[in-house]
């Protein structure tokens, strides 16, 4: 999973994590990799980006994934945001 992890981080791509057994939902990126964990920004469903990041176990991972229609939505608006 790391190894999948690190290529997000180096391609700033938009993902989506979720940590089923405690309910979390996340869209955003993946800004750093520890020993066991990942801090993640992520945004809201307006595509507001969260303040700080979030501290994600690897452990707590249940499901990543990627290249999406949703994810792929968001990542046109951030695009456009950004002209």
């Amino acid at each position: 999973m790391e190894e999948l992890l690190n290529y997000f981080l180096k391609s700033n791509e938009i993902i989506i994590i979720e940590c089923e057994y405690s309910g979390k939902f996340l869209i955003g990126k993946v800004k750093k990799i520890n020993k066991n964990n990942i801090l993640f920004h992520h945004f809201d469903a307006l595509g507001k980006w969260n303040d700080s990041y979030e501290k994600i176990n690897f452990s707590s991972i249940t499901v990543i994934e990627l290249r999406s229609r949703y994810i792929k939505a968001y990542t046109r608006y951030f695009e456009n945001e950004m002209k």
